[in-house]
């Protein structure tokens, strides 16, 4: 059911093929590497690696 009164989720503004989630952007390479060699390409490019904290995060 929708609500009318309720505001629409605000997502980020991801470019490329990135998917906002929780003010977050998602960007998935399909890249197989090491995690350190992963960490290291995200921080060339100013982020992170993603961190599932719950089930319930890995599940949405």
């Amino acid at each position: 059911m929708k609500c009318p009164s309720c505001p629409s989720p605000i997502l980020p503004s991801c470019s490329g093929n990135g998917i906002g989630f929780r003010e977050k952007c998602f960007h998935f390479v399909e890249n197989e590497t090491n995690w350190n060699e992963s960490q290291n390409v995200c921080l060339s490019l100013g982020a992170q690696l993603a961190t599932i904290d719950s089930e319930e995060d890995l599940v949405k």
